[in-house]
């Protein structure tokens, strides 16, 4: 489980989890706060099933999201949703190689 939904906080820190938030982090800032996936979990294919350079592939399953107006379905927590993450999420590497808004610019989006 790489994020969680509503003060579930995961406190990995490899490269891949940082991946993994600062794509949740692009897709909120990318949709001025109207979109934002939540509950990423994900596994790494069979060791048989390998890519051409011989790597398993992350298959990423089961995200929730949240939206402003509820509409995108069950576990849709609305804004409260999204206030969480923006008020949990801590910037990492990715987000600042990416160059994404600070959680205060998103927060104001939301707003």
């Amino acid at each position: 489980k790489y994020t969680g939904t509503l003060g579930q906080i995961h406190h990995r820190t490899d490269q891949l989890a940082a991946t993994i938030l600062a794509f949740a982090h692009f897709v909120l800032e990318n949709t001025a706060c109207h979109y934002m996936f939540a509950d990423i979990q994900g596994m790494f294919s069979c060791s048989y099933d390998r890519n051409e350079l011989g790597q398993t592939t992350l298959v990423l399953f089961d995200p929730m999201s949240h939206t402003p107006t509820k509409s995108s379905g069950l576990g849709d927590h609305g804004v409260d949703g999204i206030r969480d993450f923006i008020q949990s999420h801590q910037c990492n590497t990715i987000c600042a190689l990416l160059k994404l808004a600070s959680p205060d610019v998103l927060q104001a989006s939301l707003d």
